[in-house]
């Protein structure tokens, strides 16, 4: 889960970097960068998402043994 974040975070730095770089320089790429920047929020939010569903679970039966 933590390199799911970690890969997240890349895609969102890279892809301000990039917008940035695009912006300085007038050239092509700026749907790439937006698309990074996109997909890292969406992934973050995902995996958020997915957390509390796991944790809601694991706190509402607590017979569930987590390896």
């Amino acid at each position: 889960m933590i390199v799911f974040f970690g890969f997240s975070l890349v895609s969102i730095i890279l892809g301000f970097i990039g917008l940035s770089q695009v912006k300085k320089t007038g050239e092509r790429g700026r749907g790439l960068a937006l698309w990074a920047i996109v997909l890292g929020f969406v992934s973050i939010i995902i995996g958020i998402i997915v957390s509390i569903i796991v944790v809601t679970a694991i706190a509402a039966n607590p017979n569930i043994s987590v390896s």
